[in-house]
């Protein structure tokens, strides 16, 4: 039996080469999440974390002036 890193262990069970989750859909649809869903919500993520990141420059330029 082959024990890579990164294979899940229901992916070795019985050493069988079959891995259900080997295709990105099937565990899409095992979280019931569609594709389109999933472009939307990876954008949102990617806002938040720009805005995140802009909001902390500006608090933290904000409390450097007011050291000064």
């Amino acid at each position: 039996m082959d024990y890579s890193v990164g294979v899940s262990v229901a992916c070795r069970m019985h050493g069988h080469v079959y891995c259900h989750y080997r295709h990105p859909t099937k565990i899409l649809h095992e979280v019931a999440l569609r594709g389109d869903q999933f472009w939307f919500n990876t954008a949102v993520l990617c806002g938040m974390y720009v805005v995140g990141r802009f909001a902390a420059f500006l608090l933290l330029r904000w409390k450097l002036s007011m050291v000064r």
